[in-house]
């Protein structure tokens, strides 16, 4: 995914008339779930890996940037003024024409469709809201006294007979913000992939520590499905053709145990350089995932 610009230019969704559900014909008004009016960008809200929280008042909403590079949901519906905010409702993500947007939204000279980059994300985030606590169900242990390891790691054991789990080949464990060559922590989550050696293949595993609102932390440790095959076609409709967005979510299944130890716990803004970790996870198909870093 493309990391979080926070200087984006003013872009309206799509109008209720454009083929997204509901029966008012009145337009979109993404400014209607922010109650102290939209922020001009993310500095002022909670950001997470794939959601961001501005003190919303209404629904969940579907948002991303204007070059289409870095698509969120937005708790409480409420979005910074630089986003594209998406009509549909937060139960049917693909309500315009069988996409959160109208058609060519995001057009480029590489992409003459237009919603590749979009289209990409959705087959990751999959069709409902992230939130800060949305399968969060992982233990987080603060170690200071654990050090870093020469190399990463990640093995598996038990796993499925379906090949799935792509992440177990020769697996890695990357701070996502040291992957894109930072220093300091770029969001107020961290998080860790677990991926192939070579880079994320089909399926990686994403494990975000979060604060559990009483002052500690739980962390979710969930499937990050990734496919950049296509032409720059819409993937929404083929993704979640015949799906019920409203009982299942195909992209992401998370771990239902484990314990992930860190050695800190660095705040946005707060350096990385050194943090050690360890982690132990199960999945409900009895896979068990360990690793380090």
């Amino acid at each position: 995914m493309g990391r979080r610009a926070v200087a984006w230019w003013l872009a309206l969704g799509c109008l209720a008339a454009c083929g997204c559900t509901g029966g008012s014909q009145e337009p979109f008004d993404p400014a209607a779930a922010c109650e102290a009016g939209r922020p001009d960008d993310l500095s002022s809200c909670f950001i997470g890996d794939d959601f961001a929280d501005c003190d919303g008042i209404g629904d969940p909403a579907f948002a991303c940037s204007p070059d289409g590079d870095d698509c969120r949901w937005f708790v409480g519906g409420c979005a910074p003024s630089g986003l594209v905010v998406s009509a549909c409702p937060p139960d049917d993500v693909c309500c315009s024409d069988g996409w959160p947007f109208p058609h060519d939204t995001f057009a480029s000279q590489d992409f003459p469709h237009g919603d590749f980059h979009v289209g990409l994300q959705l087959y990751s985030l999959g069709p409902l809201p992230w939130d800060a606590e949305r399968g969060a169900r992982i233990e987080v242990q603060l170690d200071p006294t654990l050090e870093p390891l020469a190399s990463s790691s990640a093995e598996c054991t038990d796993v499925p007979e379906d090949p799935y789990y792509y992440f177990c080949e020769e697996g890695v464990v990357r701070l996502v913000g040291a992957t894109l060559g930072g220093t300091v922590q770029l969001d107020d989550t961290v998080s860790l992939s677990v991926e192939t050696a070579g880079g994320t293949a089909s399926n990686g595993l994403l494990v975000e520590v979060l604060p559990d609102g009483t002052g500690g932390h739980v962390a979710r440790a969930c499937i990050h499905p990734w496919n950049d095959a296509g032409d720059g076609e819409p993937m929404c409709p083929a993704y979640f053709d015949g799906i019920d967005p409203a009982t299942v979510d195909p992209a992401r299944d998370c771990a239902v145990s484990g314990v992930v130890r860190l050695s800190d716990i660095p705040e946005r803004g707060g350096s990385i350089d050194g943090l050690a970790g360890r982690l132990e996870l199960t999945f409900a198909d009895g896979l068990h995932v360990t690793g380090g870093f």
